[in-house]
C-alpha cells in the first residue's frame, strides 16, 4: 500500500507530469500518443480525476450503497460503509486515524 500511495504522490506531481506521460504511452500501448494528453487530464482532474493520498470518498461510498440498495435486484439493504470497506491497514500506513 506504501508503494501504491508514493506512486500516486508522484504521478500527481505537476513536475512529473512528462515522465507520467511517457511512462503512459510505454505501459499501455493501446493509448496513442495524440490522446496522451486528454487522458492525462482525465486522470489529474481534481474533480474526478485520481485522489490525492488514495483516501476514500465516504460521502460517495454512502451514494454507491443507497444506489445499489435502491436499484439492485434481487433487494438488499446496504446500510454501512464501515461494513465494506477497512481503513485500518491505510491508517496504519498513513499514520492516520480511521475514526
Amino acid at each position: 500500500m506504501r508503494g501504491y500511495l508514493d506512486g500516486l504522490a508522484w504521478t500527481l506531481d505537476p513536475t512529473n507530469y512528462d515522465a507520467a506521460m511517457a511512462l503512459l504511452l510505454e505501459r499501455m500501448p493501446a493509448i496513442k500518443p495524440r490522446v496522451a494528453p486528454a487522458v492525462m487530464a482525465k486522470l489529474l482532474d481534481p474533480a474526478t480525476g485520481l485522489t490525492p493520498g488514495g483516501a476514500i470518498d465516504e460521502a460517495g461510498m454512502r451514494t454507491v450503497l443507497e444506489l445499489r440498495s435502491r436499484y439492485a435486484r434481487p433487494e438488499k439493504t446496504l446500510d454501512s460503509v464501515e461494513r465494506y470497506v477497512d481503513l485500518a491497514r491505510y491508517a496504519e500506513v498513513t499514520g492516520t486515524s480511521t475514526s
